[in-house]
């Protein structure tokens, strides 16, 4: 499932700046109030959710590599989880997060939260969710709203580069991001290095989940498609468990993948927080498998955890 449905391959260069494009990169720098203060929310909301837990009766603890699956706008899930399993780490050290790695949408949110932080991270999403709400026009009919943020990606996607070009070297090889590269025939190819000297960053930011992108020399597509019957691209070493987060099993609404609905984003990153605590006290969460643990050790070939 691609991150959106980028219709014309070049648009995201050569489309002409707008007011839209100008208030996006306005944004990019200092996020709108409304984003900060649901910003706020969400994160005292993190907080309290995770002091309800006691870190000594936790199902899943220690060392975890976390895994998200494609879904577009549906990552407002994995940003929930990704609140709680920080919160924990950071306070009771019960878990320790090493790496991570996503197809579409979970590699793009990966790669943010390693390089800006959760908060600049949440206030970016939040921020296109004013503006999808602010200038409903644009995002009326799905495949444009879905091209039109496959530019404003683009747009972020150089613009962290750039702001955080000295960080980038922390990323090798703690996040990885899955693309279907043809080489001469499509193959998954999971990026795991942003500071070689033929790679760049923000390409590989978007190769993971845009329907062309060139990097590394090779043409490359959504890795979804190639990363499992899930879209999960698992670590492949059995180094230590995995968090696998199925972004298409959260039950929401399809249209939220295409289209970034400011309410509905909101509350699905509720409802990861609230599924994040549920899993780490059970090692389960209920009505399907949104979230599961594949043991250290297990199989992965074809991107299937059999443990």
């Amino acid at each position: 499932m691609t991150h959106v449905l980028h219709l014309l391959v070049l648009h995201g260069s050569s489309a002409a700046a707008s007011p839209l494009d100008a208030t996006w990169a306005r944004y990019l720098e200092t996020p709108p109030p409304r984003a900060v203060v649901l910003a706020d929310a969400l994160s005292a909301r993190a907080d309290e959710v995770t002091s309800s837990l006691d870190p000594a009766a936790l199902a899943v603890t220690g060392p975890v590599d976390v895994v998200c699956s494609g879904g577009g706008n549906l990552d407002a899930f994995y940003m929930g989880v990704a609140m709680v399993l920080a919160r924990v780490e950071a306070g009771s050290g019960a878990l320790e997060w090493h790496r991570s790695a996503g197809a579409s949408a979970g590699g793009m949110m990966s790669f943010e939260l390693a390089l800006k932080g959760e908060r600049l991270t949440l206030e970016h999403h939040l921020a296109y969710g004013v503006l999808t709400e602010d200038h409903p026009l644009h995002y009326a009919l799905m495949p444009a709203a879905a091209l039109t943020q496959d530019r404003h990606w683009r747009d972020m996607a150089a613009w962290q580069t750039g702001t955080y070009a000295d960080s980038l070297s922390t990323l090798d090889g703690r996040v990885a991001l899955a693309t279907a590269c043809l080489a001469p025939w499509p193959r998954l190819i999971k990026l795991d290095a942003f500071t070689a000297v033929d790679h760049q960053a923000s390409a590989a930011f978007m190769a993971t989940g845009t329907l062309f992108q060139k990097v590394e020399g090779l043409w490359c597509t959504d890795g979804g498609a190639l990363s499992g019957p899930n879209m999960t691209p698992l670590f492949q070493d059995g180094a230590r468990p995995q968090v696998v987060i199925d972004l298409m099993r959260t039950g929401s609404p399809s249209e939220l993948v295409w289209s970034l609905r400011l309410s509905e984003w909101v509350a699905l990153v509720e409802r990861g927080q609230d599924a994040a605590a549920q899993f780490l006290q059970t090692g389960a969460v209920p009505g399907g498998r949104a979230i599961t643990l594949c043991p250290a050790g297990s199989s992965t070939r074809g991107n299937v955890c059999r443990d």
